[in-house]
């Protein structure tokens, strides 16, 4: 969808405000979408295939939220995403750290209770946002506590390969600044780059020619 596309793109920007008004209107759609399912399938097998994308597009965007929402610190809103997160991950067996019952582990590990036992369902949100950022308070101490063993928990489990990725990702995404005079681009694409170097963008030819004869000109040749 050209909103979870869009969404991506926000988010490797860090336009995190951004982000968020794109995943209410994809939200929006995904309702209409699932409401009208008839008007866009014609056989069962259709059916399934269109539910299936549904629920995808629906789970990514969950994912997306969560993940937004810890940056700006917004712990609150994100009781009702671990919610409907855990709803779908247990239908399908899966198990990540935002479902209550990976959240509620670290929390029955502390206090000798058995919240992990229990359904979500029967925990209000008070308590589900308590568990939660118990658990994120947690994490915190044991990454300030044992730097190195995190960083191989997070090789181990591919997270450096996520972030390359990502960080190339946000390569095609960023809006650059002129090398001149660091206006920003308000497209992608807006800025020229430098044919000789193909390092740096500029936003009009009178930038490029002051910069040349001020500093460039000797950066792209050793650059070359």
């Amino acid at each position: 969808m050209v909103l979870e596309t869009l969404a991506d793109i926000y988010e490797a920007r860090k336009s995190l405000e951004e982000c968020v008004l794109v995943l209410d209107v994809q939200s929006k759609a995904l309702e209409y979408l699932v409401g009208h399912c008839e008007d866009f399938v014609e056989t069962d097998a259709d059916d399934s295939k269109w539910i299936q994308f549904c629920a995808s597009s629906e789970y990514h965007l969950l994912c997306t939220r969560f993940t937004i929402n810890e940056q700006l610190n917004r712990y609150e809103d994100n009781v009702p995403v671990i919610r409907d997160l855990t709803v779908y991950e247990e239908e399908r067996g899966d198990s990540h750290m935002h479902t209550w019952k990976s959240l509620a582990l670290v929390w029955d590990d502390a206090t000798q209770q058995n919240l992990g036992g229990r359904s979500i369902q029967d925990i209000s949100d008070e308590m589900v946002l308590k568990v939660y950022l118990h658990a994120i308070e947690i994490d915190k101490k044991i990454r300030s506590e044992c730097p190195d063993t995190y960083k191989i928990i997070d090789a181990a489990s591919g997270n450096r390969a996520t972030k390359k990725k990502l960080l190339q990702y946000q390569k095609h995404v960023e809006l650059l600044s002129c090398a001149h005079c660091n206006k920003k681009e308000t497209a992608l694409g807006q800025h020229k780059q430098c044919q000789g170097c193909n390092q740096v963008v500029y936003c009009s030819k009178k930038c490029q020619s002051l910069h040349w004869k001020k500093q460039h000109k000797k950066e792209c040749k050793k650059t070359k």
